[in-house]
């Protein structure tokens, strides 16, 4: 599981844990930078230097390499980035959506469908008008 703290100014961490323990966050583990730490969430570094919020990531297996989408409130786009190990190395971002092209855009889910082929799909949000709007972007992942 990928988030952040609160809000969406601020950079993002990895947790994990099984299946079942998904509500009991005392079995939750935090990537520190270089191992898994059981139960300390302070401990958590963040997986690269950039604002975050709305976070979406899978597993895209063609490609081989881990996708996560995101706002980034200071660049006001859509930013994504791409690694082969979900711990990292995370690719630099790059755009998918400008902000000022879509105004008052947030939000960046990864729709299933994105997991085959070539073609990323997933659901931006937007305040005015308020609603949801499925936007595509070819995915050029290098293997």
């Amino acid at each position: 599981m990928v988030g952040t703290i609160t809000g969406r100014d601020n950079k993002p961490h990895l947790a994990r844990f099984l299946e079942e323990n998904i509500e009991n966050q005392t079995e939750y583990e935090f990537w520190n930078g270089s191992g898994w730490i059981k139960g300390n969430e302070t401990a958590a570094t963040p997986l690269f230097n950039d604002i975050s919020g709305e976070l979406s990531i899978a597993y895209h297996p063609e490609f081989k390499k881990w996708i996560l989408l995101y706002f980034n409130s200071t660049r006001y786009d859509i930013s994504f980035r791409t690694a082969d190990h979900i711990i990292g190395e995370w690719s630099k971002p790059q755009k998918l959506v400008d902000g000022w092209q879509y105004s008052q855009l947030y939000g960046s889910y990864i729709h299933p469908i994105s997991l085959k082929g070539n073609i990323l799909y997933f659901i931006m949000s937007m305040w005015l008008p308020y609603n949801t709007y499925l936007m595509s972007a070819e995915l050029k992942c290098n293997p």
